[in-house]
């Protein structure tokens, strides 16, 4: 691998780290949604829609973590 394709895998990398911080303020703000939801709402449909968002955007994070590590893996980035 040459030096310009470790650069832009250095900033596809970054890329990647990127849609990942996004990711994760999304969990978040979804996760202060269902901290804040009334107790009237707690055990309704629009609770396991948060419940549900925020675990699908953590398994994503996850994913995106585990790629992200693949970067790093065989040390090209």
């Amino acid at each position: 691998m040459n030096n310009k394709q470790r650069k832009q895998l250095k900033e596809l990398k970054q890329s990647v780290q990127y849609v990942r911080d996004d990711v994760e303020i999304m969990r978040d703000d979804e996760q202060e949604k269902l901290d804040n939801m009334p107790e009237s709402l707690l055990g309704t449909e629009k609770e396991d829609h948060y419940n549900n968002s925020i675990l699908w955007l953590n398994d994503i994070i996850e994913k995106l973590d585990d790629a992200i590590a693949e970067f790093d893996e065989e040390g090209w980035v």
